[in-house]
């Protein structure tokens, strides 16, 4: 036992590692040329890219971060899902046609194409302050609750550093097919895990869904459109947060990012 963790839980999670990155290390002897790194040969299969896509755009921050906001401000956090409806149309029938009819390895190759190189040293500049930023924190968070749940044993910066590099072997020798091939595995340990996880808690509830749902339709958490708390003792962002979370993702900042990421890869 290290902390509240099992050793049968740092089997599994050492056993994870090893995998991912034999992965990494299997695809390092099938890179070729630039088209096989960065774009698998263009050979990929939509099922595989699709669950890739649907495991990169969650993480150890979406975990911990949606399950307090759903508490906090209720079902109306479901609405900065509903902009994927009208973003998947769009990507599949516009973005992703016109990326892949330019033969080009990455969406900053065109923008020198159409404009210029310091457009695209701009742009990928831009990108790369954006995804360190928020790699870092996704990063440092399923470590800082990996080290509070062995209660210190596992040291945060060893932790960062390990998976930290664990990551950079696949990632840099295995190139896109071993991103993909992984981040399917990921896919099934995150989305599994999450299903056990919800069907664990149901159970050991009197009255299962119902009951959760009478709560919170009780707390007021079950109503779909929500203004901004407007109470004497709310903060600034409890007046905004409702409308930030909804509108400002949905219509804004989500398109931009499904599109950045889309086109990166």
């Amino acid at each position: 036992m290290i902390g509240n963790l099992h050793w049968i839980d740092l089997c599994i999670i050492a056993c994870y590692l090893v995998v991912v990155a034999s992965i990494g290390f299997a695809y390092s002897k099938r890179q070729v040329d630039l088209e096989q790194y960065f774009l698998a040969g263009r050979g990929m299969r939509w099922l595989p890219i699709g669950l890739s896509l649907m495991a990169c755009l969650n993480s150890g921050i979406d975990y911990l971060m949606q399950p307090s906001a759903v508490m906090r401000y209720g079902l109306v956090m479901i609405l900065s899902v509903f902009s994927w409806l009208l973003l998947w149309p769009w990507v599949a029938r516009v973005t992703l046609p016109f990326y892949r009819g330019l033969n080009v390895f990455t969406a900053y190759e065109y923008l020198e194409r159409r404009f210029s190189v310091n457009v695209r040293t701009l742009a990928a500049s831009i990108f790369l302050l954006w995804r360190i930023g928020w790699i870092a924190t996704a990063l440092y968070v399923p470590c800082l609750v990996i080290s509070a749940a062995s209660g210190g044993s596992l040291p945060l910066v060893p932790t960062i550093l390990v998976l930290g590099s664990v990551v950079i072997f696949y990632t840099s020798l295995g190139g896109m097919k071993a991103v993909i091939w992984t981040d399917v595995i990921q896919f099934f340990v995150m989305f599994g895990g999450l299903a056990i996880t919800v069907w664990i808690a149901l159970s050991h509830i009197p009255g299962g869904v119902a009951e959760v749902w009478n709560t919170a339709s009780d707390a007021g958490k079950t109503v779909l459109f929500a203004g901004p708390d407007k109470s004497p003792g709310a903060g600034f962002l409890e007046r905004i947060g409702p409308w930030f979370t909804t509108d400002m993702t949905a219509i804004v900042f989500a398109p931009i990012c499904m599109n950045a990421s889309v086109a990166a890869r």
